[in-house]
């Protein structure tokens, strides 16, 4: 700064710095508010995950998913579950859970059967999108 008052150089680097100020923070609140979001929406991708594997480990068997790899809104075969699993499962009428069941993906990892002990395991994973391209896995272990 000069005797005769602001330069033209100075306001503009003063106008600069403040845009970038402003712009610096806005990112940041916006992103701060994205994560509050993808948090919230994790936590309730979980309690419908633990609701899922209650109903499948509480009314299905191994035998149930021994024939079936994948199961979603789209393929759920009505033979060997119950009447109403698929409905259950993939369209609740929980208001909180309405928006996820359309990215609910049920799939078969392993069977293990031994034929001699008679014992069949299989593994389930319960994968819910719940933001974006985020997901949660929640795994279910059912027997005979």
């Amino acid at each position: 700064m000069n005797n005769r008052g602001i330069s033209l150089l100075e306001v503009v680097v003063g106008i600069f710095l403040i845009s970038l100020v402003l712009i610096t923070s806005a990112t940041v609140l916006i992103n701060a508010r994205a994560q509050v979001e993808a948090t919230r929406q994790r936590q309730t991708a979980i309690q419908y995950g633990n609701y899922i594997r209650a109903v499948i480990t509480g009314t299905t068997t191994a035998n149930d998913f021994s024939d079936v790899a994948y199961l979603d809104e789209d393929n759920c075969p009505a033979q060997g579950f119950y009447e109403g699993f698929c409905t259950l499962m993939f369209a609740p009428d929980v208001e909180s859970f309405e928006r996820l069941s359309d990215h609910v993906e049920i799939i078969r990892t392993t069977v293990r059967e031994n034929q001699e002990e008679g014992y069949l395991i299989v593994e389930i994973v319960i994968r819910i999108t719940y933001y974006r391209a985020r997901y949660v896995e929640l795994e279910a272990v059912l027997d005979d």
